[in-house]
């Protein structure tokens, strides 16, 4: 089970229309890579919703209200810009912070490497399934769907999911959840968190069956960029220059505030 903590470093990422409603077009993850706070999503989410368009819901602190903060038109104005890997479809720019924001960020330390994730481990994907951004009004949390670990694809360094996954869970994480006891059956996980994040969801994969008919519904599963190729893009030359900027802006960037458990 996720906590409030962890629901809490994930938010809905969109854009607000001419006549001021507010839209998902995806959603986002919040991870500190000291000095800075990102929010990484997924490439085509920033390109579906315009660079300087881009907006992101969060949580007030102590709840009760939620606020679009935008990021796209802050990043844009600071002169700093938007991180992008478009063969693994990653996006990321810094986060700006306040004391109003009631979010947390993941770090390394929660995070599961691609060569660690083994199929059936249990996972969630957390997202705005066709644009549905949340059940409660007065919280900024994302859709949260269950499934396991379908498969993992090595050589292309991609992770399959068998969690429902739709239009609007791109940019959203890919979480697993891994025992605390080895597969014979020892008990080697004390003081090692379970819960990890595992990937960036991308899109939805339809594997037609050989034999078309309503008796052969075609496989469904949710395709994800693993956790190694967003520690890769936050560790790039592009994103020491955005650090290296941001310390000479007065806007804060930064947080040290990780979910628990």
């Amino acid at each position: 089970m996720l906590s409030t903590e962890w629901l809490n470093a994930f938010a809905p990422v969109g854009s607000l229309r001419d006549q001021g409603a507010w839209v998902a077009h995806g959603a986002g993850v919040f991870f500190h890579k000291p000095p800075v706070l990102w929010l990484v999503t997924a490439n085509h989410v920033v390109e579906q919703a315009g660079i300087e368009s881009v907006s992101v819901l969060v949580t007030k602190s102590g709840g009760g209200n939620v606020i679009v903060v935008p990021i796209g038109k802050i990043v844009v104005q600071q002169g700093l810009g938007w991180i992008r890997d478009p063969h693994n479809d990653l996006a990321a720019a810094p986060m700006p912070m306040a004391a109003e924001f009631g979010i947390k960020a993941l770090t390394e330390q929660y995070c599961i490497r691609l060569c660690d994730l083994l199929p059936s481990m249990p996972c969630f994907t957390i997202g705005c399934p066709y644009g549905l951004h949340g059940l409660d009004p007065t919280r900024a949390n994302p859709l949260v769907l269950d499934g396991v670990i379908a498969g993992v694809d090595p050589e292309r360094r991609r992770v399959f999911t068998s969690a429902p996954t739709f239009r609007g869970n791109s940019g959203g994480p890919l979480i697993a959840v891994r025992s605390p006891f080895s597969t014979d059956g020892r008990l080697w996980g004390i003081g090692r968190p379970t819960v990890l994040f595992a990937g960036i969801m991308i899109e939805s994969l339809f594997v037609p069956s050989e034999i078309p008919g309503p008796a052969n519904p075609p496989l469904h599963l949710g395709r994800a960029v693993p956790v190694d190729a967003v520690i890769e893009l936050l560790d790039s030359e592009p994103a020491r220059a955005v650090c290296a900027r941001v310390s000479t802006l007065p806007i804060s960037c930064a947080t040290g505030a990780t979910p628990s458990g």
